[in-house]
């Protein structure tokens, strides 16, 4: 099932939300679609989460997406994630990456968490907003340099600590956070509760997502809600999530040249619409070939799952939303740049590809050290 961006751009095979077997739920999603759309711009301009978005993304079942069924998710791929989160990232890519950071948050569990500790807090992020924290102010790419620790005291960890740029912070019920632990590090699933401070952050792109800093101080955490090998476990973690946040960067792409194709249509110049202009024709054909690319590179990867695959969807999803950014902006020429309009909102939302989930240099590196290995 195909259709047609902007009501006609035959190289572009946009992909619907089509979970089989969801019958009566393509509905909800649609109307939650429909709404993340219409509260873009405002969620942009005040750089806040949408709590009625967010409550009907659980009440529909979107934040379950890749939990099992038996702990009350939906029990779907990450191929189906990367559908959705797709389509949300062409209406609202703040929301989109929400909706990722939570999943990332449940997926940890799910991987790389205990039968018990599956059976404790999956059916509660069916319900409940998480975040995925490990970034710090002296470390991202660098976890091991992490400074935040979990003291062991009898039967708990006493976590002390910060934590910095986490996506959903600012509503999030739940915490996945990496601690150094003793000569390694662990992760441990914490609810919101006192010694938790949120400070929120001011994001440049993709505001509306909740970015925040958190502060633990002498945090309680039972030694049954941690999960051990921290770090192969954030890896894990990452090696699924960055096709999902390619696929939004794919949805930011597609929304661009939708606008532009449009845009580039409308408006007049010399005696006749710019779309008729070589220079212009070839500024969309190469901005489409690369979405192709990039769909392709997606969904492979979100079937692959492995390291590798992961980064070069990931390092192209940056490169190919920039570019198709760049060139929607272009194409609308100074009202392009005007604070608010959509090109430029996406401008801005781009970038953060780049940054998010891993740098593009790190996802060089992973690429490099594959194809160097002996």
């Amino acid at each position: 099932m195909i259709w047609l961006a902007g009501g006609g751009l035959p190289c572009l095979a946009m992909t619907p939300i089509r979970f089989e077997g969801m019958g009566e739920k393509m509905d909800a999603y649609a109307k939650l679609a429909e709404l993340a759309a219409k509260k873009a711009a405002k969620m942009d301009e005040e750089d806040r989460m949408d709590r009625e978005l967010i409550e009907m993304a659980f009440d529909s079942g979107l934040m379950a997406v890749t939990i099992p069924e038996k702990y009350g998710g939906l029990g779907k791929s990450f191929r189906d994630l990367c559908e959705l989160a797709e389509e949300l990232g062409k209406v609202n890519a703040g929301f989109a990456v929400s909706v990722a950071a939570h999943h990332m948050a449940a997926n940890t569990i799910n991987l790389s968490g205990s039968d018990e500790l599956k059976e404790k807090w999956l059916p509660k992020l069916c319900k409940k907003l998480a975040a995925f924290a490990t970034t710090e102010p002296k470390a991202g790419s660098d976890l091991k340099s992490i400074e935040l620790e979990a003291g062991e005291e009898g039967d708990f960890y006493i976590l002390n600590g910060n934590k910095t740029l986490i996506t959903n912070a600012e509503l999030a019920e739940v915490f996945v956070v990496l601690a150094r632990c003793g000569d390694g590090f662990s992760l441990f699933v914490v609810e919101r509760k006192d010694g938790i401070e949120v400070r929120k952050l001011n994001a440049g792109g993709m505001r509306g997502s909740g970015l925040a800093s958190i502060r633990f101080n002498e945090v309680e955490v039972p030694k049954e809600d941690s999960i051990p090998n921290g770090l192969k476990a954030v890896m894990k973690t990452l090696t699924a999530s960055r096709p999902v946040f390619s696929a939004v960067g794919l949805g930011i792409a597609e929304r661009c040249i939708e606008l532009a194709i449009k845009y580039a249509k409308e408006r007049k110049a010399f005696g006749k619409s710019i779309s008729e202009f070589q220079g212009i024709q070839w500024m969309l054909a190469e901005v489409a070939a690369d979405i192709e690319a990039l769909r392709l590179l997606v969904y492979n990867a979100a079937e692959k799952c492995n390291a590798v695959s992961s980064a070069t969807c990931k390092l192209f999803a940056a490169k190919t939303a920039k570019k198709a950014a760049d060139v929607a902006v272009e194409i609308f020429g100074g009202h392009g740049t005007l604070r608010g309009a959509a090109v430029e909102r996406a401008y801005r939302d781009a970038k953060m590809l780049d940054i998010g989930e891993g740098t593009s240099e790190i996802m060089k590196l992973i690429i490099a050290r594959e194809l160097l290995k002996e």
